[in-house]
């Protein structure tokens, strides 16, 4: 049985409980505890004691532990929330937005870690050079693991860890965020299967498209024009609306929406990629009862048919809009005489745990720029895309792989769920290296060797 944040004192009653980790804010808002301090970290203080007597699942339901912060940044999906779990050592949490990709991905990339130290126990925590946010955390097993909560990259057992970037490794295995070559990745290893990431795709259903505010222009009458501009590194999977809500604290609508705009763009999203310019066409109008006085711009693209917002690459205030910076309306009440923009730099928003480029990363054991699971059994190797990704690439070492140095290849084989053929794949072997490209759609790929 598992109680919703159950405490010490259901010890021997339950098994376990979700937890609720939430913030320490200097003023009040939601899911926050209010305390003025200089600085603070989480820690493990209850697993240092009660770990191996009662299992804590995740670190609180996802938008308790955003506190009003964005998801993508610092939901059950984030790497802030995953390092807390690892620094911890709780078990794994997902819930109903990430099932799919993000629930195969956070199993891939660390239940192997979490499940080798279930019933284990701390022996010591240590700040690093007294930096409450660099910890190292040893277990009774010998497992160790490093976490850095800090701002700055951490290099240490041989890894760059950046922000919310850890290294886990007990014995043979082994769980990560890392730095690789400028660009932040994820991997796992243990005995016969692997897990590597290269990050070359975000979070199931989040799109590659970046805005920006770029001019108002005000045309009188309390009418004005914003200029957006769209960095799109791949189209949307369809046709969207835009829309923009001009939003302030004095307004009683819902989501504090003061005013807004919206409609379909042109050219239409399936069709976008580099930059994209919108709003030369679209006039929007301020209110009557709107009067002088700031409004936020929040952006974000949706289908009027099922009412989906998408996440997007930027500043999400965790319900997939996305600021762009401030809008000041002047004059007064009766004469508006003019509107300015207080622009909000969102260059790299987002960007750096995404590898938007898409550029192939060396594991070692494995070169791509997408993320797979590599498993090896007996005299072959099975390769799972994470799910709803492709095409991308993907080179093994087959002998870094625990196959013989003199392994050739005999065929790769796409397969269904049912481990059924579905379609011989082509492919190359020189150099030590067996590259081939992987389908949208294609569950796995079944690798036989002479």
């Amino acid at each position: 049985m598992t109680s919703e944040a159950g405490d010490d004192q259901l010890i021997g009653y339950l098994d376990g409980a979700d937890c609720q980790h939430l913030q320490l804010s200097p003023e009040s808002r939601p899911f926050c505890n209010t305390l003025v301090c200089r600085d603070w970290e989480r820690v493990p203080w209850y697993d240092a004691v009660l770990h191996d007597k009662f299992s804590l699942h995740g670190v609180g339901y996802s938008d308790r532990y955003q506190g009003g912060r964005s998801r993508q940044g610092h939901g059950i999906e984030s790497d802030d929330y995953l390092s807390a779990e690892i620094l911890e050592g709780h078990a794994m949490m997902i819930d109903a937005e990430g099932f799919g990709r993000g629930a195969v991905r956070k199993y891939w990339l660390a239940q192997d870690f979490i499940r080798s130290i279930a019933l284990d126990e701390i022996v010591s925590v240590q700040f690093v050079n007294g930096d409450i946010h660099r910890q190292i955390i040893t277990w009774k097993s010998g497992a160790t693991v490093y976490v850095n909560r800090g701002e700055t990259d951490w290099q240490v057992a041989g890894r760059t860890l950046p922000q919310y970037g850890y290294h886990a490794v007990n014995a043979e295995i082994e769980s990560g965020i890392e730095r690789i070559g400028g660009l932040v990745v994820e991997q796992s290893r243990g005995p016969d299967r692997w897990y590597f990431s290269a990050r070359g795709f975000g979070p199931e259903g989040q799109l590659a498209i970046q805005p920006q505010a770029e001019s108002v222009e005000y045309l009188g009458n309390r009418h004005f024009k914003l200029i957006t501009s769209w960095q799109a590194y791949e189209p949307a999977p369809k046709d969207l609306q835009v829309f923009i809500h001009f939003t302030s604290d004095q307004s009683d609508r819902p989501a504090n929406i003061a005013f807004q705009g919206d409609g379909w763009p042109s050219p239409a999203t399936s069709q976008w990629t580099g930059a994209i310019r919108l709003g030369n066409d679209r006039v929007v109008q301020i209110p009557a009862q709107c009067g002088p006085g700031e409004y936020e711009i929040r952006v974000g693209l949706w289908d009027p048919a099922t009412g989906q917002r998408y996440s997007l690459l930027g500043a999400d205030d965790g319900t997939m809009r996305f600021s762009l910076g401030t809008l000041v309306v002047e004059g007064s009440r009766d004469q508006i005489t003019g509107v300015r923009l207080v622009g909000m730099d969102t260059t790299g928003r987002g960007i750096p745990s995404w590898n938007t480029d898409r550029i192939p990363v060396d594991f070692g054991l494995v070169v791509t720029e997408g993320a797979i699971r590599c498993e090896r059994i007996q005299n072959s190797l099975v390769v799972t895309p994470l799910p709803e990704l492709g095409p991308f690439s993907v080179a093994l070492r087959p002998e870094r792989l625990g196959l013989s140095a003199t392994a050739v290849a005999r065929s790769i084989v796409a397969v269904n769920t049912s481990g059924q053929d579905t379609r011989r794949v082509d492919f190359e072997q020189t150099d030590g290296l067996l590259r081939f490209t992987t389908r949208r759609g294609e569950f796995a790929y079944r690798i036989g060797f002479e």
